[in-house]
């Protein structure tokens, strides 16, 4: 993602820096593209932007891939496919969960792993708002 945060930065700052008006299109958009590929620029400038433009589609097409690559694991873990059952929670936001917190063996064969503080507290904290929300649902 930074990668291809900074390709577009520099186009960005390209077209700043020849004094070209920003389009009122999306830059990035197939229209985009093609304007800006049809800019006259000078040599140094058109190589610059030409570079760019292919660094930025190739760089597109890796992150496809792994998130391709991302999406096929996910449908193929039990335990993403349990939390994705949850409202709101979307593969990305699953595997993050896992591999945050863990699939609890490594913490099960370790008799001398405590949560850290802040993880207690919000624990703490999740407990106390579900009991709350239970206690004014069972009235």
């Amino acid at each position: 993602m930074p990668h291809r945060t900074r390709l577009k930065n520099r186009l960005h700052s390209l077209l700043h820096h020849c004094l070209i008006p920003m389009p009122e299109f999306d830059l990035f958009s197939q229209k985009g593209r093609a304007w800006l590929k049809q800019l006259a620029l000078s040599n140094e400038e058109g190589l610059a932007r030409d570079s760019d433009l292919r660094l930025l589609e190739l760089t597109e097409l890796e992150i496809e891939q792994l998130e391709e690559q991302l999406v096929r694991e996910a449908w193929q873990d039990e335990k993403v496919r349990l939390l994705m059952s949850i409202p709101g929670v979307d593969y990305p936001v699953a595997q993050t969960c896992l591999a945050a917190y863990g699939q609890n063996s490594r913490r099960a064969r370790c008799p001398t792993h405590k949560p850290h503080f802040k993880h207690r507290f919000m624990i703490n904290q999740a407990r106390s708002l579900l009991s709350k929300l239970t206690e004014n649902t069972a009235r």
